[in-house]
This record gives structure tokens, sequence and C-alpha cells, in this order.
């Protein structure tokens, strides 16, 4: 399950779901059922996505799970091409949604923290990652939304709708 083909499988698998009817979204049986309808059959998978759908995020002070977002106000594999100087970069945002006229960015991460604290890990390897998402994300939706923040969901540490020992790491605004 540590390959890097299972973080590409969970991230299409995300991409999927997300948008896959209710029914399938609220129960592991039924996450399970979606995979097994699309050609995967992996328990392993099935909890770490339907963990990743509830996982609790505070949002405008409130705590909110993915599945309580509308499905029209996510958009999910976000491309972006940016021009930062002399150079472009390039990137995708794995899911990005509105919450109360705010706009929220989740990138999933499914590799293993041991022995780090969530933030140790986001500052040694996900700093300049965030800070170009989070611009690219700022582009394309402020003015017309106000960024609400960020999220790093470290999806090995998610664990019945909590977080173990910290899964989802907000980092709010500029």
């Amino acid at each position: 399950m540590n390959t890097p083909l299972f973080g590409t499988r969970f991230h299409e698998a995300m991409s999927s779901l997300l948008f896959a009817p209710t029914h399938f979204r609220d129960s592991l049986n039924g996450v399970m059922s979606w995979l097994t309808t699309n050609e995967h059959e992996d328990a392993e998978l099935a909890r770490l996505l339907f963990e990743a759908l509830h996982v609790k995020l505070t949002l405008e002070g409130e705590t909110v799970c993915l599945q309580e977002v509308p499905r029209e106000d996510m958009r999910a594999e976000c491309a972006f091409l940016d021009k930062e100087s002399e150079r472009y970069l390039r990137g995708v945002l794995d899911l990005v949604f509105l919450w109360k006229g705010a706009v929220y960015v989740v990138d999933w991460k499914t590799n293993d923290v041991k022995g780090n604290t969530l933030e140790e890990v986001v500052r040694r390897e996900y700093d300049l990652q965030h800070q170009m998402y989070m611009d690219s994300a700022i582009k394309a939706f402020v003015p017309e939304f106000r960024y609400g923040g960020f999220f790093f969901v470290f999806v090995r540490h998610l664990h019945h709708g909590g977080i173990i020992p910290g899964g989802a790491l907000c980092t709010q605004t500029r």
C-alpha cells in the first residue's frame, strides 16, 4: 500500500467518488460497493476514501466534512499554469470547493509521516507547493470569492472522521 501507485489510485478514485451518487459516499460499505463497481476491490483504499470524505475541517468557525459540501460547489483535479517571474509553474489542485462565499483548497497526501509532526513535514517538504497552490487558487477564484484556506489532508492519519494525530493541517490565509 505504500507505493506511488497507491497515491495515484487514491487520487483517481477520490476525483470520481466526490461526484458519485450520495448513497455510495454515505457509508464505508457504499464506498466499497462503488470501488467494486469500478473494478477496484481494495478494503484499505475504501477505508481511506471514506475517512477522507468525512474528515472534519474547520470552515468559517464551524466543523464541516466534505460530504456536506454540495457537489456543484466542488472542482477536482484543477490544473493550473502560472507565470512566476521568468518561469512557468504548473500543477494540479486536488480539490477546490466553496463554502459560504469562501474558496478552500484540499491537497491529498498519501505518504506516511512517521516520527514527524505534520507541521514539520509541510514546512520541510511542501512549503513551496503550498505557496504555489494557494497563489493559483487566489488568482483563479478571488476576487469573485474570498480566500478561505488550504488543507493538507494526510489520509494515512485519518480515523473515523477524526484525526490521528492530526490528519488535516490547515493553513488559513496569507
